[in-house]
């Protein structure tokens, strides 16, 4: 009956052995799983993020760039006329009345 006992403890031994066992696998594989999926995770919004950011740079640039050559464009529309209106005045305040105004009006 000794050997009987002792050979079902064994067996009992040995299956709370397994259970502690995986007990203190999954104890220490789910937080490690747990944080290495949140890393990936991490890892792919910082890919988007960088993307992203790459967008913005070009989109940064592009609005510059726009703003430079409207800006040109702008000044030599705006700068003609007040050169030749200058001129004109110069021409007047040197005693050439004479001189006539061109008026380009757009009706």
């Amino acid at each position: 009956i000794e050997k009987n006992d002792l050979s079902n403890q064994e067996k009992l031994i040995n299956e709370i052995s397994k259970i502690g066992d995986e007990f203190l696998t999954n104890v220490y594989n789910v937080p490690y799983l747990s944080f290495t999926n949140l890393n990936n995770e991490v890892i792919e919004v910082q890919k988007i993020i960088n993307k992203k950011e790459i967008q913005l740079v070009y989109l940064f640039c592009a609005i510059v760039l726009f703003s430079i050559i409207f800006g040109i464009l702008l000044l030599r529309f705006i700068r003609k006329p007040i050169e030749n209106l200058k001129e004109l005045a110069l021409d007047v305040s040197n005693g050439k009345l004479d001189t006539n105004v061109k008026i380009k009006n757009k009706k």
